[in-house]
């Protein structure tokens, strides 16, 4: 068996990111905080994966235009305080890794898992007696929805959909 290189790195690109998001779970579970650092290298894997994918400059240009194009809306939604910079800065991170038709997919598959998240913690919350009122804009605290869980299993499961037949 030959190993062709670029498929060993894009291999260990997507492993890397897998890992990567499994410790962003983690991290928003316990913390309610997602580290820069770990954003940072969702960003970068996937800029190396085009490397390791030979992308042409087209589709590397297409890439950073789905980026652009995500960050319009976003940025509006972190304006109004809707959603905290951590999960912006994780859902144009892992656009960097998607297709325009993935991304779409990507979208819709984080926000069906976030609204399972968020009536999961208002429910575990309710049966710990903190309540369910949640605070629109809060950062921290106990009215925090884990968001980063779903964005980043939204980005596992689009990931893993590229290369599985479901």
């Amino acid at each position: 068996m030959q190993f062709d290189s670029p498929h060993v790195l894009a291999a260990l690109c997507y492993t890397a990111v897998l890992a990567q998001l499994c410790l962003i779970i983690v991290s928003d579970i316990r913390h309610r905080m997602v580290a820069n650092r770990l954003v940072t290298l969702v960003a970068i894997t996937g800029m190396v994966s085009w490397l390791a994918g030979a992308l042409s400059w087209s589709l590397v240009a297409s890439h950073v235009a789905i980026v652009a194009a995500t960050s319009v809306p976003l940025l509006i939604v972190y304006g109004l305080r809707l959603m905290g910079g951590a999960d912006l800065k994780l859902i144009l991170a892992g656009t960097l890794w998607l297709t325009p038709v993935e991304v779409l997919v990507f979208v819709a598959v984080f926000a069906l898992l976030g609204a399972f998240v968020a009536l999961t913690t208002i429910v575990s919350r309710r049966f710990a007696g903190m309540g369910t009122t949640v605070i629109r804009g809060s950062c921290s605290g106990p009215n925090d929805v884990p968001y980063a869980v779903a964005i980043s299993l939204g980005l596992i499961v689009t990931l893993l959909a590229r290369h599985t037949v479901l």
